[in-house]
């Protein structure tokens, strides 16, 4: 499954803060097991002035090699299994055969994922360079970092402009991923990160 959000995110207009930037409130709900969503706590959330992919894809053209992948079947497998298993009676004789299967497929992930961390350290070595001249570019406006609260939700200060919202959030064998594109205006902004708007890669 991959979904990118292409378009500028539909802010909701609330009241204007007392002077300074206009506001801008990240929420973070995801399903949960007994629940529709529920607030995603301590998900670290960055406001940045440039986009993130627009850097990476440039070091990627530069990279002699390509970014190895996890192959969507295998991953599609595990979850089969998975969920096979999970329905299973505990001591199942077939239920024994499906988590040795489940195992040798987790060390297939594993050992790309290691080969993608290799090739990332490589391929991004120049990224807060790159970033750090994109900031320059722009006047010395500063990307701002933090922190969900147990509601989920985070608050910047920003000036007017175009901005990306950027988090990731770890699942076992996949991560989900944001870098939104949000444009400020004079009025307080709220952004809602959901498994809608997410693009769900493999984790690395």
């Amino acid at each position: 499954m991959r979904r990118t959000c292409a378009l500028f995110l539909l802010v909701s207009l609330g009241a204007v803060g007392c002077g300074g930037d206009p506001e801008v409130v990240v929420e973070a709900t995801l399903p949960r097991q007994g629940a529709a969503s529920a607030p995603v706590a301590d998900m670290p959330v960055r406001l940045l002035p440039y986009n993130r992919d627009s850097v990476i894809a440039g070091l990627r053209q530069k990279a002699k090699t390509s970014e190895p992948e996890v192959p969507p079947e295998l991953l599609a497998r595990i979850d089969s299994l998975q969920a096979t298993a999970a329905r299973a009676r505990a001591g199942d004789t077939l239920n024994v055969a499906r988590e040795r299967t489940l195992r040798t497929l987790r060390a297939q992930v594993d050992s790309i994922r290691a080969a993608r961390q290799a090739w990332s350290a490589e391929t991004l070595k120049g990224f807060n360079e790159a970033v750090q001249a994109r900031l320059e570019n722009l006047g010395g406006v500063q990307e701002l970092a933090d922190t969900t609260d147990a509601a989920g939700r985070v608050t910047f200060r920003a000036p007017e402009g175009r901005w990306w919202v950027f988090a990731r959030y770890l699942l076992p064998d996949r991560e989900l991923y944001w870098n939104l594109p949000l444009q400020i205006g004079d009025e307080p902004a709220t952004v809602r990160l959901t498994i809608e708007n997410a693009e769900v890669r493999p984790a690395r």
